[in-house]
This record gives C-alpha cells, sequence and structure tokens, in this order.
C-alpha cells in the first residue's frame, strides 16, 4: 500500500500541494513500490494464519515462566549458584521456544515456513527439537551445567528450527512487535475503539469496489485494521486521534500524528474516491463524521461506513436531519447480524451504510 503523507511539522500541508500529488497518483500507484510481506508477487503461498494465531498465544503465554527463569536472583552458595544456572539452561531453551513459535507465526502468515517444519504443530513438539548441548562445570557437591549454544538433536528439522530462532530478520521482528502491540490493545479499552472484525471489512472491501487508481480515506483509523487489508498499491490517507493507536499505525508504516478528523477543515476540492470508515458511536457522533467525510468525497465515489441503529429510527432534530439526508442520496443501509463484533469486545448492533455521490 502507497501511503499519502499529508502532514509536515504536524501540520496539514496546504490543500493545492496535496491536491497535485493526488493528481499524480494514478500514473505512481502503477509502479509503487510495496516491501510489506502481503504484497509478495511471487506465485501463490500456503498460509495458516489459524496456526499462526495458535503459536502467537502460546509465545505470549510463555513469558512469565521465561521471566522467573532468567530473573535476577541469589547465588551467594555453591547450591544457589547451581540452581540458577538451571533455571537459566531452563529459560533459554524457553526462550528459543518463544522465539521460535514466533517466527513459525510469522512465516505461516506469509505462506513461507520451511519444509522441514511445516508438521510442526504443538509448543511441546518446537521444545523438545530446542534443547541445547551442555557443558559439565564442577563444583563440589553441586555441580552444574551450562548450554554450549549448539543443538542437542542432530537431524535437518532441529538445524532448521535452530537456524529459525538465531535468523530472525528485521522484517520479522518489525512484524512481531506490531503483532503484539495490537495484541496488547486487546484490554485496553480506548473509549469508543472496537476494532473491526476481519469478515466486515471484507464485505466493506466488497461494497467499496476498490480500484488501482483510487485514493482511500480512513478517518478515525484506529489500529489500522481496515488500512491493512486494502489492497496492495493502494493509496491512502488516514487520520487518528488516540496516541497509541497513532503509535501502532506508524509501526505500519504510516506517519501518524494525534489528529481528530473532525477538526480538520474539508479541502475546497473533494480529494478522494473512496472513504471506508468505522467512527465512534458515542453520542451520534457517527452522523458527524459521516457527514464530516462526505466532504472529501469526489463526485462518482463511495463511502461505505459502520454506523449505529439509532442515526435511523430516532426522532430527534439531528437524527431526522440525517434521515431526509441520506434519502435524498443514492443509497444502501444493511442491519448487520447480532455479533458481528463479539470478537472487538462489544455486543453493540450496527449497521452497514453504503452511499454514492452524484
Amino acid at each position: 500500500m502507497q501511503q499519502l503523507n499529508i502532514f509536515e511539522q504536524r501540520e496539514p500541508e496546504p490543500w493545492e500541494i496535496m491536491r497535485d500529488r493526488l493528481a499524480q497518483a494514478p500514473q505512481q500507484l502503477a509502479t509503487a513500490n510495496c516491501n510489506a510481506p502481503q504484497c509478495s508477487t511471487k506465485g501463490q503461498k500456503r498460509t495458516n494464519n489459524k496456526l499462526a494465531d495458535k503459536f502467537e498465544t502460546l509465545a505470549d503465554k510463555m513469558q512469565s515462566q521465561i521471566d522467573g527463569k532468567l530473573g535476577d536472583r541469589q547465588e551467594n552458595t555453591p547450591k544457589r549458584m547451581a540452581q540458577g544456572a538451571s533455571a537459566r539452561v531452563d529459560g533459554y531453551r524457553l526462550q528459543r521456544t518463544q522465539d521460535a513459535l514466533r517466527a513459525l507465526a510469522t512465516r505461516h502468515r506469509a505462506g513461507t515456513v520451511p519444509a522441514e517444519l511445516a508438521d510442526l504443530a504443538s509448543k511441546k513438539a518446537i521444545h523438545d527439537l530446542l534443547g541445547s548441548e551442555l557443558s559439565h562445570v564442577a563444583n563440589g557437591f553441586h555441580t552444574y551445567y551450562v548450554e554450549t549454544g549448539k543443538p542437542r538433536i542432530d537431524t535437518p528439522q532441529a538445524k532448521a528450527l535452530w537456524t529459525l530462532t538465531a535468523d530472525i530478520t528485521e522484517e520479522e521482528k518489525h512484524a512481531q512487535t506490531l503483532a503484539q502491540a495490537v495484541r496488547n490493545l486487546q484490554f485496553s479499552q480506548i473509549p469508543g475503539y472496537f476494532p473491526t472484525p476481519d469478515a466486515l471489512i471484507d464485505r466493506m472491501l466488497d461494497y467499496a469496489d476498490i480500484q488501482i487508481t483510487d485514493v482511500i480515506l480512513e478517518p478515525s483509523a484506529g489500529s489500522g485494521a481496515i488500512l491493512a487489508k486494502l489492497p496492495e498499491h493502494t493509496a491512502a490517507v488516514a487520520f487518528e486521534v488516540n496516541h497509541s493507536l497513532c503509535g501502532i499505525l506508524k509501526l505500519r508504516g504510516y506517519d501518524c500524528a494525534p489528529t481528530n478528523f473532525m477538526n480538520l477543515r474539508a479541502p475546497a476540492s473533494p480529494l478522494v474516491h473512496k472513504i471506508l470508515m468505522n467512527p465512534p458511536f458515542e453520542k451520534l457522533q457517527d452522523i458527524d463524521h459521516v457527514l464530516h467525510a462526505w466532504n472529501w468525497l469526489k463526485p462518482g465515489g463511495r463511502l461505505v461506513a459502520i454506523m449505529s441503529p439509532g442515526p435511523f429510527f430516532r426522532s430527534d432534530k439531528k437524527c431526522t436531519a440525517f434521515q431526509a439526508w441520506i434519502a435524498e442520496q443514492t443509497s444502501e443501509v444493511i442491519d448487520l447480524p447480532p455479533g458481528t463484533f463479539k470478537e472487538s469486545g462489544t455486543g453493540v448492533a450496527s449497521k452497514l451504510v453504503i452511499i454514492d455521490k452524484e
């Protein structure tokens, strides 16, 4: 995905400059570079997201055990020294197992798991292959062992797994950092933040019908769940007000300065062809966000938004005005099934709204 940066020194560039830049986007997009794993064009790859999720969860759960084994401890007697050495042997092996789980998860998502490792499906199987040769240290009655750093099992599979844990690329480390940051959001309780489920994003993209020359706006980007699923080489403009979520957008490659989309003046000439949005619902903010985003949409463009049911049945002044406005547009309003956002931690009812700009 090609990002269009609209900030300089944390301030929006003049709309004339951005307009000129976007005018060149169709030519640039055809040859845009994409370094993300999902942008590979080297044929069809076999991915396994389910196993990747399992390995990432197992790896995360290991951290307290690893910390316990490798944490500071008193070693002021031979017995305690031997106990500490034994704990470190266990800890290093657990750490290798954790690294292998995460490395395999990354490769399962990208479809690049080495053939020798494709049948590894459990933490135990991985842990069994990652034992090290040990060196004996004499220490009176309390002798102990230390790792040599060489594989204890001399098989192609064990060697491949050891190589995998010792050969994590910067790209893979970055992917692991991003995945962990997104997982850490699960219980963050950021007001109004309910990430869009993958299945719903896929549905939104089907309705959006994004073309290679389209420029996309995501006004409340959150952790970038929608952005991450845009077709490769798509030009996108994104905003997010929360600092923590902005940090994750930066990990995804966006120059995000915490910015409230509602405080931005709409450009004199609309800039984008498609808008995909999951705005906050509280106090009917979704109405405000949709109407403000509408001002950024070019004629012939399409807005695809998730909204709460309230704007469509309430009889207060704000809702009735919105109902009258949307009735004048070429639009479709779809009731989403109950539990659509269950995986995001809420049972809130929602609708999918598609509006075309004539």
